[in-house]
């Protein structure tokens, strides 16, 4: 009978404590999204007048908590073709957002800020190689942008300021050898763009200045 008691008194305080944790809970079953429309960036039960509080369930699997018509904490879902997905929220704004291949394999992650791209994105190749990385400020790239193939082999660079292709770029063949180089200021392509044949010859160059051709130079009239 002592063992029946303890069992009873554990369940009855983890429910309360569950129901304390996550008012959701409390009303005994969760809503689907379906169930919600928002209005001025609140969600509201359709046709409610009061914010909503509680959890969201969809397809039978958890997907998050709303508190006062606000998305809040961590939620989880599928897109149509299976890859799941996480997304954090802090006061109804995007902080974090990852994608997998599968349950525990990453796809690609970022960050946000002011619900736009923000610091560091990434993502990997099914192999688990990265293969790109870009750099955001207030959703726009800032720093440099990379790309590699499935093997890491570098295939892309670039820098960017304010949004705008500004500096060195580059792009390369794989196995390792430069397919062409260029730069540019302020968006405006500017200066030498060299281009790479697979054996390593040079294919062309040319001069601009201010996004404008000012000469071009083709030692080999061959295809690349």
């Amino acid at each position: 009978m002592k063992f029946q008691t303890d069992y009873l008194f554990r369940a009855l305080w983890a429910s309360l404590f569950a129901a304390l944790l996550l008012p959701g809970f409390a009303s005994g079953q969760a809503v689907s999204m379906s169930d919600l429309e928002q209005r001025d960036e609140i969600w509201y039960e359709n046709g409610g007048e009061t914010p909503f509080t509680g959890m969201v369930d969809e397809s039978g699997e958890p997907a998050g908590r709303i508190e006062d018509g606000i998305m809040v904490g961590r939620w989880y879902g599928r897109h149509d073709d299976g890859v799941r997905w996480i997304t954090d929220y802090e006061s109804g704004e995007q902080r974090y957002h990852a994608m997998f291949y599968d349950d525990e394999q990453m796809q690609f992650e970022g960050w946000y800020a002011n619900n736009r791209p923000d610091s560091i994105w990434r993502e990997w190749a099914l192999n688990g190689t990265l293969v790109s990385e870009t750099h955001y400020h207030n959703g726009a790239p800032e720093g440099t942008y990379t790309l590699w193939n499935a093997e890491g082999e570098l295939l892309y660079q670039a820098e960017y300021i304010g949004g705008q292709l500004d500096g060195p770029v580059g792009w390369w063949y794989e196995g390792g050898q430069k397919r062409w180089t260029t730069s540019y200021v302020k968006g405006e392509r500017s200066g030498t763009w060299t281009q790479w044949t697979r054996d390593g010859e040079i294919f062309m160059q040319s001069e601009w200045k201010d996004d404008q051709l000012v000469s071009r130079f083709n030692p080999h009239k061959h295809d690349l």
